[in-house]
């Protein structure tokens, strides 16, 4: 059975945290950890106990089913992986599937119903909506409102920039069918901007 990435991050850092150096723990950054987890992981996984499926295993879809409101059609989803260059638009690391994720900056639940599949509206993030950079945008609203991960009411996607990783160091810039160099938005230097 092959782990999801959140579940090889979690197991490598359970891992580091029960190894005895937990006192004198060193500070890694995310390339680092990129670069640990295929190391570790194997080790965890060799170390747990094996479990019995007591039915057959059941493959699940890759995406979700039709008719799901988070699902972003095939010729959307493509051209925003295409227009991202297959990255994360908030750290930079390369994205494959099923390791990312598309982000709707308004989200339905919050008045995007007509925007949801929008090219304004959607930027690829890495993790899952509880992992990596997903999950830092959604567990931290508002730095995510103020650096243009979601958008707030009164104001579009399309008017609402992103400070957006990019291999020249992070700029503002607005999605669309291309990234365009941008300003931030009044609101966003009101709420303090790039902090």
């Amino acid at each position: 059975m092959k782990l999801a990435e959140g579940d090889v991050l979690d197991d490598a850092m359970q891992l580091m945290l029960k190894h005895s150096w937990q006192c004198n723990r060193p500070v890694l950054s995310i390339d680092q950890l990129a670069e640990l987890i295929p190391v570790l992981a194997p080790l965890y996984r060799e170390s747990r106990p094996r479990v019995q499926a007591k039915r057959k295993s059941q493959k699940l879809p890759s995406r979700p089913v039709r008719g799901s409101s988070s699902e972003v059609p095939d010729e959307i989803r493509d051209a925003v992986l295409d227009r991202d260059g297959h990255a994360c638009n908030r750290c930079g690391v390369p994205v494959q599937r099923p390791y990312y994720s598309l982000q709707h900056r308004r989200p339905r639940g919050m008045g995007g119903s007509r925007l949801l599949h929008t090219m304004a509206n959607l930027v690829t993030l890495c993790g899952s909506s509880s992992t990596r950079c997903h999950g830092e945008v959604e567990n931290d609203r508002d730095t995510s409102t103020r650096l243009g991960w979601l958008v707030p009411h009164g104001v579009t996607p399309e008017e609402w920039p992103v400070w957006r990783w990019t291999p020249d160091g992070h700029r503002w810039e607005q999605p669309g069918k291309s990234w365009e160099l941008s300003s931030p938005h009044e609101r966003q230097s009101d709420l303090g901007g790039v902090a």
